[in-house]
């Protein structure tokens, strides 16, 4: 598994991925994370390009607590229509703390909510909740963390959702 930092990425969040496939063309799940000054990308393999950023092999050690940051969509699908809804801004805490113990974790966090995200896909237009969620995490189940790590949490991956960031 690899981390890569990479220059930003103009565009939307779905030309964003399009455009970091170019650079990871072998199968195999790409997660991103966008920011203002960066992008950061996990991925199985190395950018087939050298100069698409600096990548390093990225080790989930034997430690039990890391800083984190991840962009989650607070989706649900609700049963009786078939879709998804957005989280209500006052379960989005207990919908967080959900998610990070379903991957093995607890975690002491802050979040932002930034709204809604909007990506083209063709002819139609995606819009995405997003909530920006950082702080300290303590791994309770360490191959569910390991999979948070690897395939990433939440929907919505292809538009820069999921990314779980340790440091």
């Amino acid at each position: 598994m690899y981390l890569t930092k990479a220059m930003p990425v103009l565009g939307d969040d779905y030309q964003c991925h399009q455009e970091i496939r170019k650079h990871f063309p072998s199968p195999g799940r790409v997660l991103f994370q966008r920011t203002d000054c960066c992008l950061l990308v996990v991925s199985e393999n190395k950018p087939v390009d050298g100069e698409f950023g600096v990548t390093k092999e990225m080790l989930v050690g034997d430690d039990t607590e890391y800083l984190f940051s991840i962009r989650l969509n607070p989706a649900f699908r609700n049963k009786k229509t078939g879709k998804r809804e957005v989280v209500d801004v006052s379960d989005l805490r207990g919908w967080i703390e959900k998610k990070l113990t379903e991957n093995g974790m607890e975690a002491n966090f802050q979040y932002r909510a930034e709204g809604m995200r909007k990506s083209g896909r063709g002819d139609k237009v995606v819009t995405l909740a997003s909530v920006f969620v950082m702080g300290m995490l303590i791994v309770k189940d360490r191959n569910l963390f390991r999979g948070a790590v690897e395939r990433g949490i939440g929907h919505a991956k292809g538009f820069g959702f999921g990314l779980l960031n340790v440091f």
